[in-house]
């Protein structure tokens, strides 16, 4: 009965914008808004329940994800793809969706392309061992932004290889090392995403570290005061983009 009643307020909101859209934007606008409300909004409402689907590179930790959501063994863990099908978990409150592996064999993956406009949000596997740099997940990462499907990059953290017989000294260097190689790692993917994502949400210690960087007072939250000139940098580059993509409106619109 909750479902239902939000389902309707959101169809209510989007009768308003098309009403809106009528009103007070070009022909152009309104085809456009129009045709994303119609094929992009209003058929995810048809669907009972928010689907959720885990989706990445073989191997980088997406049935271990799966298992630990549903707190139970149904996906198989495997060094090679193993899902051919698409596999649905209801729990409860929202569909969840195990899909083959991004670079799987083609008539697998075209199986959850064709699922992709069904899903309500993708859970995007990326492990810190080597496959965050594939040019596979970047690929299908930019198809999804061009799809304006919405994504949440998972960063599957492997362990360090610190052993019990390490010096406390090694252990730590160990650990500050591991630490370096997430920061790094997080800092390509936003790198990557910047030239292609009009949006991109970023969460946690790293969100107050850009707001610090913007100039923003955020008290006592938590910070990666060592990053900042990193957030500062990036910012300078998204920045550079926007103007460079100004400068090309302006520039085809006085040809």
């Amino acid at each position: 009965m909750k479902n239902e009643s939000i389902v309707y307020e959101i169809k209510s909101i989007v009768s308003e914008l098309k009403e809106y859209l009528v009103t007070n934007s070009s022909q152009e606008n309104r085809k456009n808004g129009e045709s994303t409300l119609n094929n992009e909004v209003l058929p995810l409402l048809e669907f009972e329940k928010p689907r959720v689907m885990v989706y990445g590179i073989y191997n980088s930790g997406k049935s271990t994800l799966i298992n630990s959501i549903l707190k139970k063994d149904v996906a198989q863990m495997a060094d090679r793809p193993m899902t051919d099908s698409i596999d649905q978990y209801d729990q409860g409150n929202f569909i969840l969706i195990d899909s083959p592996g991004v670079d799987a064999p083609i008539e697998h993956e075209k199986v959850t392309t064709e699922f992709l406009s069904k899903c309500h949000v993708i859970l995007f596997v990326m492990s810190t061992q080597g496959g965050f740099e594939s040019r596979y997940n970047y690929e299908k990462m930019y198809e999804l932004i061009k799809q304006r499907v919405p994504f949440i990059i998972v960063l599957n953290e492997r362990a360090t290889a610190i052993s019990k017989n390490d010096t406390k000294a090694e252990q730590n260097r160990k650990k500050q090392l591991h630490e370096q190689e997430i920061k790094d790692i997080k800092k390509k993917v936003i790198e990557n995403l910047i030239k292609k994502a009009d949006k991109i949400l970023i969460g946690g210690g790293m969100m107050f570290t850009f707001l610090k960087a913007m100039g923003h007072n955020i008290g006592k939250s938590l910070c990666e005061n060592d990053k900042l000139d990193l957030a500062k940098e990036l910012l300078e580059k998204i920045k550079k983009l926007f103007l460079d993509l100004i400068k090309e409106e302006n520039t085809s619109e006085t040809n």
